[in-house]
């Protein structure tokens, strides 16, 4: 299993160093490079450290673990809610949450959720902001400038890369588009995140963008008047 770099965010000091007790002692290819006691220091922990995992209470003094999460917009880690309350479940996987644990926390469910989360890592950033896409054959360091578009087909999505071959990986579009820069890439139709800088013209009576290496990509009616406030932004 590949080092994990993870983040604790809980306003109970108690129940932060049990969980990282517990890591230590379940999970040690679990790396706590930091500990927060509530929202602001969860989103500057998490704006330092980059953790590719993050360990979130739900219910805390000054917010919820909900309000930390909007406050930072897109996210490029995988999310593990941690809580003493049932009631959230729902909410949580609606907030695409990847695992929930109830407290006090199990070691195997501990362990299980990490498995689980660790399974479906084959795309990251590295340090450099390099897209990191993980095939049963290689890994892949893509730069995100080179990146034409990307075509979703189920729990598949195609990478189509200037200069290289395209890549098919078993994530869906909205895991890509989150690790990817705001300012480059739109979300064009359900199935395409288009570069907008490999935008060659967009024609209004069809909705269809015309990309520079010669593909037509089909801009969905209701993303038309985005779309084009994006590409002339």
């Amino acid at each position: 299993m590949n080092p994990i770099r993870a983040v604790i965010v809980d306003d109970e000091e108690l129940a932060r160093e049990g969980l990282k007790t517990l890591i230590k002692d379940y999970c040690p290819y679990v790396t706590i490079v930091g500990m927060a006691d509530g929202i602001a220091q969860g989103y500057e922990m998490i704006k330092e450290h980059n953790p590719n995992l993050v360990f979130m209470d739900i219910e805390m003094p000054h917010g919820s673990g909900f309000d930390l999460l909007d406050s930072l917009g897109s996210r490029k880690f995988k999310l593990i809610f941690t809580t003493a309350y049932t009631n959230y479940a729902i909410k949580a996987v609606k907030e695409h949450a990847d695992d929930y644990l109830l407290k006090p926390i199990d070691p195997d469910e501990l362990q299980a959720a990490i498995k689980k989360v660790s399974a479906s890592d084959d795309l990251s950033t590295d340090k450099l902001g390099r897209l990191v896409l993980n095939t049963q054959e290689k890994i892949y360091f893509v730069e995100p400038h080179d990146i034409i578009r990307c075509q979703s087909e189920s729990n598949y999505t195609t990478i189509k890369i200037q200069g290289r071959q395209s890549l098919t990986i078993s994530q869906t579009l909205k895991q890509i588009e989150e690790r990817l820069p705001e300012s480059d890439f739109i979300r064009v139709h359900q199935s395409h995140l288009i570069n907008k800088n490999f935008v060659e013209e967009f024609t209004k009576a069809n909705n269809t963008l015309l990309m520079k290496d010669g593909d037509k990509v089909e801009v969905a009616s209701r993303k038309k008047n985005e779309v084009i406030s994006k590409l002339m932004g």
